[in-house]
C-alpha cells in the first residue's frame, strides 16, 4: 500500500480518519495522525494528495475540522480544551478550506463536533458537558 499522505519530513502517517466530502466530490476532509506531529486536519484531493493543511487539533489556535458546508465554501470544526478527563471549554470555528483563516462562531458559548447539513445552512453541534444537541442555521457574513 502506497502512503499518499506524507507526514512532516517524510514521516509515515499512523492513522487517517475521513471526516467529510466536499460537494464537488473531488476533495475530502480528513483527520490525520502522525507520531511526530500529532493530529491535524487536512483537505486532500481524489488521489489522496494534500490540498490544504487546516492545522493541528491541539495547542494554541487548534482546530479539529469536522464538516463541510453544503456549498463547499467553508469547513466547520472546533477547538476543545480538556483536563485529561473532561472538556473544560470548546468553541466552534468556521474556516476557509484553503487554510488561510478561521474564526469563532459567535453566539455559541460552548460547542463540540459540529456537523453541517447536506442541504442549506443548517448545523448541529453538541454541548459537551450536558450532551444536549443544538440545531441552527450557520450564517457567514463576508466582511
Amino acid at each position: 500500500v502506497e502512503n499518499v499522505f506524507p507526514g512532516p519530513q517524510g514521516a509515515s502517517v499512523d492513522i487517517v480518519l475521513p471526516e467529510d466530502v466536499f460537494p464537488d466530490g473531488q476533495r475530502h476532509l480528513m483527520s490525520v495522525f502522525v507520531r511526530q506531529r500529532g493530529v491535524y486536519t487536512l483537505v486532500v484531493d481524489q488521489s489522496g494528495h494534500p490540498v490544504a493543511d487546516l492545522g493541528d487539533h491541539v495547542g494554541l489556535g487548534g482546530f479539529s475540522g469536522t464538516s463541510v458546508t453544503a456549498d463547499g465554501r467553508h469547513v466547520v470544526g472546533y477547538h476543545a480544551v480538556d483536563d485529561g478527563d473532561h472538556i473544560l471549554d470548546s468553541r466552534i470555528y468556521v474556516a476557509d478550506p484553503e487554510g488561510h483563516w478561521k474564526i469563532p462562531v459567535e453566539n455559541i458559548p460552548i460547542g463540540y463536533k459540529p456537523k453541517m447539513s447536506r442541504v442549506g445552512p443548517f448545523m448541529a453541534y453538541e454541548e459537551p458537558q450536558t450532551g444536549v444537541i443544538h440545531v441552527g442555521a450557520l450564517v457567514v457574513n463576508a466582511q
